[in-house]
């Protein structure tokens, strides 16, 4: 892989066939409409991956990403929108493997259901919001009536600092996190 493209730092988590590319989520400003916040991180997928499914998915989150960035710092609906579509078809491609293939896939699906919450909130679309982010605190071990996680060492996939932001980002309940700003 073309270490100017990704940087010496870029993490590689072990088990994985691709690399995450992007900002520290702590970094970021926080955006007074939403109590969410974006999950900023591209992935470069590794020479060694084989799998299509994994690949279009990939691919597929890319293009969300960039779309919902440019929609998020332009103020465009129509972006967003675009980055929704994007995140729907790699999420409905990858949910074909992810059982059969959890750990290797397991950040992209929260990745893709962070976002897809988080674009829902800044379109006010508050029940497509309530859903995305139930499926991330069941995916994180979070049921509705338990306030605990299932815990980073449940998640070995997963780096410390994204598990901490999807964390954060569903620490709250559902109903506040979607609740529109006045």
């Amino acid at each position: 892989m073309d270490e100017s493209l990704v940087g010496k730092d870029a993490p590689q988590l072990q088990g994985t066939s691709f690399q995450i590319v992007g900002n520290n989520w702590a970094s970021q400003a926080f955006d007074e409409t939403s109590y969410l916040v974006l999950y900023n991180r591209a992935f470069c997928i590794a020479p060694n991956e084989t799998r299509e499914r994994v690949i279009s998915s990939i691919l597929l989150y890319n293009c969300g990403i960039a779309s919902h960035i440019m929609g998020v710092s332009r103020g465009s609906s129509q972006d967003l929108l675009h980055a929704i579509t994007f995140y729907k078809y790699a999420l409905r491609i990858l949910l074909e493997v992810h059982e059969d293939d959890e750990d290797s896939t397991e950040l992209l699906l929260l990745a893709l259901y962070n976002n897809l919450g988080h674009a829902s909130i800044q379109l006010f679309h508050v029940d497509d919001a309530e859903y995305y982010i139930r499926c991330l605190r069941e995916e994180l071990g979070m049921d509705d009536g338990d306030d605990t996680f299932a815990g980073a060492a449940e998640l070995p996939m997963i780096s410390d600092e994204d598990y901490e932001l999807f964390c954060f980002n569903v620490a709250l309940p559902v109903e506040f996190i979607v609740a529109p700003a006045a």
